[in-house]
């Protein structure tokens, strides 16, 4: 009995042996082997979808009008978005770009971008407002300007939302402001020779005013002088005389000559023409009187005289 109680203790004594060796065995197979650490996954260079909360967006200008374009500005995991722009509430064709031009739009629509984003959508809208008229030209409608001539202007000017446009006007003698001063037309007594006249316009529109635009100054010149008589239709006897008649805007003495005239008519420093008709003077006769200042300034006078001597 005894015997067999050791029998039994000395193999399970060599199972357990055997079994410690072939754990032994194992463990100097695996020496010199990497230790196994964390799988990498690789990552695509195109991002995952969005999700809630990864991006914003805001759309500039902030007080947009039809000369400006709207850009859409993001901030955030943008990668995969997508954009429709919708114009009061109906999408723009083929306006998916972050950029919209002012040509899409006009002044009082609703302009709206709407992003998608990995089933996250987003939107942001502005209105569009009014755009100032500009003034582009001003010019003289009269060609030689001087003391006694009416200054006028013809404004050109443009409204990028094709509203009408009205102008505020402003003169400006010699860079003095008078209120008094206004609407497109400057009267001829109101400045005088070597004046400088300038002429400020303000454009508006029914909601806003443009920018004024100043016109460079002009310098009056000399104001010639005129006549303010004409010749007789007729005269008694055999002497004919005409008192010529002339003033001078600036105020500059007048002084007269003849530059045509027949034999013997002669014309004085205040203005009288004298002349005695003679016997052989019958017929017409071309009289060109001229008047001038000190600054050479000259007008004309051209008429004619016909002379019928009776026969005797």
């Amino acid at each position: 009995m005894q015997m067999m109680i050791r029998s039994k203790i000395y193999i399970l004594l060599l199972l357990v042996l055997c079994s410690m060796t072939s754990l032994l065995s194992c463990t100097r197979g695996d020496e010199g082997k990497e230790e196994a650490g964390p799988i990498r996954e690789e990552v695509s260079a195109e991002p995952g979808p969005l999700t809630e909360g990864t991006f914003s967006m805001e759309v500039i200008p902030e007080n947009p009008t039809v000369t400006t374009d709207l850009q859409v500005l993001f901030s955030g995991d943008v990668s995969r978005v997508t954009l429709q722009w919708m114009r009061n509430g109906r999408p723009i064709v083929g306006a998916t770009g972050v950029r919209l031009g002012g040509d899409s739009f006009k002044k009082g629509d609703r302009v709206s971008v709407i992003a998608h984003a990995g089933g996250v959508e987003k939107s942001y809208s502005v209105l569009i407002g009014n755009s100032p008229p500009s003034v582009k030209e001003i010019s003289l409608m009269s060609e030689r300007i001087y003391r006694g001539v009416d200054i006028v202007v013809e404004v050109t000017g443009s409204d990028p939302d094709g509203d009408k446009i009205g102008y505020e006007y402003q003169w400006i003698i010699d860079g003095e402001e008078d209120m008094a001063l206004g609407g497109p037309a400057l009267k001829g007594d109101m400045y005088r020779r070597g004046s400088k006249v300038a002429i400020r316009v303000t454009p508006y529109d029914e909601n806003d005013k443009g920018d004024p635009y100043t016109m460079k100054p002009i310098e009056i010149s000399n104001a010639p002088p005129r006549f303010i008589s004409t010749p007789p239709d007729a005269f008694e006897g055999r002497t004919y005389t005409y008192k010529v008649d002339a003033i001078d805007p600036d105020g500059d003495d007048v002084r007269y000559s003849l530059s045509s005239a027949p034999e013997g008519m002669e014309i004085d420093r205040v203005g009288v023409i004298r002349w005695a008709i003679g016997v052989d003077d019958g017929g017409t006769h071309k009289i060109e009187v001229v008047i001038s200042d000190a600054y050479g300034s000259k007008a004309f006078q051209i008429y004619s005289i016909t002379i019928s001597i009776p026969e005797v």
